[in-house]
Formats: structure tokens, C-alpha cells, sequence
């Protein structure tokens, strides 16, 4: 091998060496810019910051929007089953839509005896659609660390609004049908407060 070919050879391997370790440079400055054989960090280009910071927010978000289809598919299913039974044995059918305006206690039958009512309101209020959706949003809202949280970042309120429709089906899947009125009613409600959460952030009402 002559003269030449080592030069290129060891220009070769530096560049290698740098290409894989671009944070670290030598000083070879005069001695008065810094001493021979200093080293100091690079810190990675803004691009490269950019990218990790993107790459990082995605994951987060993932994360948040798993926990909350996973809570909220546990919320679901608590209402399945027991808040449309409980419609089942009041009225006979889970399609009753009842006025979210109106006390719970408006709503209970004759036939309940009187000592059983205020028991009766509570379950009926709290299995109704606004208050299931309420339990939902207050799971996002945790989890994302406010309404503003939510309603400021347009990437997070969709992945949240896909990650309740995911356990929306999931329930629907293990039930092997169709959800009732009052699983779908809830539906609505909730997919209405995630399109709020970023109608409110714009006009400054979070």
C-alpha cells in the first residue's frame, strides 16, 4: 500500500468515526481559542431536536389514548350491564330517552315502593347517558391533565375521540350485536364533549 492510499484510507475512517459519533468534536484551534485535545458536545441540529420532540409527543399521545379506551371500555361495559337492566325492570326497554333537564326522581314508576326511591334516582342518574359520558370525560381530562390540555392540542382531542369509539366497538363486539339506546345515547354525548373541548379552546372558554 503507498503513501496515498493510507492518507485516503485514514481520512476515510475519520469520517466514519465522525459520522457515528457527531456529538463529540476535537479543539484543534489555536491554544488561545481553547487547549489542544478538548473536547466539547455538539448538541443535536434543530431538526434533529424537532424530530425527537414529534417523535416523543406521538408516543405519549399513544400511550394516553390506550389508557383511556381501556378505562373507558371498563365504564362502558359497567353500564351495559347493569344500567340497561336496571332500564329493563324500570320500563321495559333501553330506547327510553330521558330529559337530562329533569331530576331522576321524575322518572321513577309507580310501582317502586316509596322507600326505595331515592336508591332508584341514583341509579338512574347515575347510569344515564350524561353522567356515563361524564365518568369518560373525567377519565380523558385526568389522563391528559385538564380540559385545556385537551381542547389546546387538536392531535390529542382526536386521538382521545378515536380512542372512546375503539372501546365503543369493542363492547359492541363482545356483545356480539347491536349496543342499546342507552349505550348509544351515551355514545353521542361523549363524541359532543370532545368536539366542545376544542370549539371552547378557540373561543376561550376553557
Amino acid at each position: 500500500m503507498n503513501i496515498a492510499s493510507v492518507g485516503a484510507a485514514s481520512a476515510t475512517a475519520t469520517q466514519q468515526m465522525q459520522a457515528k459519533e457527531p456529538q463529540i468534536a476535537q479543539i484543534t484551534a489555536a491554544p488561545e481559542h481553547g487547549r489542544i485535545g478538548d473536547t466539547v458536545e455538539i448538541s443535536p441540529s434543530r431538526a434533529n431536536r424537532s424530530a425527537m420532540q414529534q417523535n416523543n409527543m406521538v408516543k405519549t399521545v399513544s400511550m394516553q389514548a390506550q389508557m383511556l379506551s381501556r378505562m373507558a371500555e371498563r365504564i362502558i361495559k359497567e353500564q351495559y350491564a347493569k344500567g340497561n337492566q336496571l332500564y329493563m325492570l324500570l320500563y321495559g326497554s333501553t330506547a327510553v330517552r330521558l330529559d337530562p333537564t329533569l331530576r331522576p326522581e321524575s322518572f321513577i314508576p309507580d310501582f317502586v315502593p316509596q322507600e326505595q326511591h331515592q336508591a332508584v334516582a341514583n341509579a338512574i342518574e347515575y347510569f344515564s347517558p350524561v353522567q356515563t359520558s361524564r365518568r369518560i370525560v373525567e377519565v380523558a381530562e385526568d389522563i391528559a391533565g385538564g380540559p385545556e390540555a385537551i381542547g389546546r392540542q387538536p392531535v390529542l382531542a382526536d386521538a382521545f375521540r378515536t380512542a372512546v369509539s375503539v372501546a365503543f366497538n369493542n363492547v359492541q363486539d363482545a356483545v356480539g350485536g347491536n349496543l342499546p339506546e342507552l349505550t348509544q345515547q351515551t355514545y353521542e354525548v361523549t363524541m359532543q364533549k370532545f368536539d366542545n373541548f376544542t370549539t371552547d379552546a378557540r373561543t376561550g372558554e376553557l
